[in-house]
């Protein structure tokens, strides 16, 4: 179980595509840098805070899971809809 901060900036690692650190204790807020190339990203029951920051340059995006933390307002960014491949986000 990881009970760490995430690094601020993810765009460091580009071939990235998929990230799964769900069930974890991670307790910091999302990083807003994410690689291009990322099609899935599940951070679900952490204690995760801040706002959520989606880019829309993720264009690749698929699937987005960050259901079960502690992040501050209740609407959905805007970016989303920008972002043509997701399907599913929770």
């Amino acid at each position: 179980m990881l009970s760490s901060p995430l690094p601020d900036d993810m765009r460091l690692w580009k071939s990235l595509l998929s990230i799964d650190l769900s069930f974890n204790e991670l307790t910091s807020v999302l990083p807003s840098g994410w690689p291009n190339s990322m099609e899935k990203i599940n951070l679900e029951n952490n204690y995760l805070t801040g706002i959520v920051h989606v880019a829309s340059h993720m264009t690749n995006l698929k699937r987005l899971q960050l259901g079960n933390n502690a992040f501050h307002g209740s609407t959905v960014p805007t970016e989303l809809m920008t972002l043509t491949q997701l399907g599913e986000a929770k």
